[in-house]
């Protein structure tokens, strides 16, 4: 198998279980809590830790099914819905990061995963504050906090799992290629 056919899959699996579980959350919410929870965030990390730029593929796909769910399923209203949307769109800034020697090593330790994750959470969570005030929604900080500090945990543990693997939370390009000199 190729390495495109390959990312390929994976990277079809990998959204497949973001965006259903997202879905199954948003409908049915977890143990009976209506919260905000979105377990996509650490997947979508995890696809731009894998490929690289064929993770805003995944991405993409999260954004446009958030679209469909909130936008039109649930009705939450358009512009908390372009808010969203716009704010998780913001995930886009983890590409840079990944191009510095930390994410080019063939083993990235825990803490700069964990650290990645609550910079781009937080960037998001940020972005959505102020798209929500610009367009009229006055919603205060500590109340949005309130809504997303499940999710944040929830992802932060899933983070701190997916880190732990051995073989996950790398670039497979590289590792792919190594994997088969080694034969």
């Amino acid at each position: 198998m190729t390495i495109k056919k390959f990312r390929t899959m994976d990277l079809i699996v990998l959204t497949t279980a973001a965006i259903i579980t997202d879905i199954l959350l948003a409908l049915f919410g977890l143990i009976g809590i209506r919260l905000y929870l979105a377990i996509s965030y650490p997947i979508i990390i995890l696809c731009y830790i894998r490929w690289r730029k064929y993770g805003l593929f995944s991405h993409m796909a999260v954004v446009f099914a958030h679209f469909i769910l909130y936008g039109l399923y649930l009705d939450v209203g358009w512009l908390i819905t372009l808010a969203h949307i716009l704010a998780l769109m913001m995930f886009a800034l983890i590409l840079p990061i990944l191009k510095t020697k930390t994410y080019n090593k063939k083993r990235v330790e825990m803490k700069y995963n964990i650290l990645l994750y609550l910079g781009i959470y937080l960037t998001v969570f940020l972005a959505e504050w102020i798209l929500f005030a610009i367009f009229g929604f006055g919603l205060e900080l500590l109340n949005h906090a309130l809504n997303h500090s499940l999710n944040l945990l929830l992802g932060l543990g899933l983070i701190m799992i997916m880190a732990y693997q051995k073989d996950l939370m790398v670039n497979m390009h590289q590792y792919l290629l190594e994997k088969d000199e080694d034969k």
